[in-house]
C-alpha cells in the first residue's frame, strides 16, 4: 500500500481489506499513514454488503468508484480521512471468490479515470495472487505441523504398547 501511494500522484490512501473466514467482514490488513495506524490499532471491519464502498465492493465484485464523496451514495466519511473526495475499490478475487478488496482514496473529485482503474485492477490481481499464495503457504505448514504432531503421538503410543507387551 505504501508503494501505490508513492507512485500514484492522486492517491492520498490506500489500504487493503480482507473478508473474514465466514464472509461476514471485510477486515482491514493493510493502510497507509498516520490514518492507517488508527484504523489498524482499532480492528476497522466494514460489513460485506453494507452501504459503503468496501461493503459493496466485497458483495457485489465489481470496482466501486465514488467519483465525488460528498454526492456519493456508497461512500461512507471515515474520521481518520476527512479530505477524501473521491474513492476507489477493487475486488480482491479468485473465481468467484472473494478475499478482500483494494481501497485507495485521493483527495480531489473525479480522480481515478479509465487508465488508473485499469491499472490498479492489474495490481489488485497480483494482489491477490500474492495474499492467496501467502494463506496457501500457511495453510500447508499448519498442515504439515498438525500431520507431524500425529505422527509424533502415534509413534509414541505404538511404542508404550510395544513396551507394555515386552514386559
Amino acid at each position: 500500500v505504501d508503494r501505490i501511494v508513492e507512485r500514484f500522484d492522486e492517491i492520498y490512501h490506500a489500504q487493503i481489506f480482507i473478508v473474514n473466514a465466514h464472509s461476514e467482514f471485510a477486515v482491514l490488513a493493510a493502510s497507509t499513514g498516520e490514518a492507517g495506524k488508527n484504523l489498524l490499532a482499532r480492528g476497522h471491519r466494514l460489513k460485506v454488503g453494507s452501504v459503503s464502498v468496501i461493503g459493496q465492493v466485497t458483495d457485489h465484485r465489481q470496482p466501486i468508484v465514488a467519483r465525488d464523496t460528498t454526492a456519493s451514495d456508497v461512500h461512507r466519511r471515515n474520521e481518520f480521512l476527512p479530505e477524501t473526495r473521491a474513492e476507489l475499490a477493487i475486488p480482491l478475487q479468485i473465481s468467484e471468490r472473494i478475499i478482500g478488496a483494494l481501497d485507495v482514496q485521493s483527495r480531489y473529485s473525479d480522480s481515478f479515470d479509465e487508465s488508473m482503474i485499469n491499472a490498479l485492477g492489474m495490481l489488485a490481481d497480483q494482489l491477490t495472487i500474492a495474499i492467496e499464495n501467502a494463506r496457501l503457504y500457511t495453510e500447508s505448514q499448519r498442515f504439515l505441523s498438525d500431520l507431524e504432531t500425529n505422527q509424533q503421538k502415534l509413534i509414541q503410543n505404538r511404542w508404550a504398547e510395544y513396551m507394555l507387551h515386552q514386559r
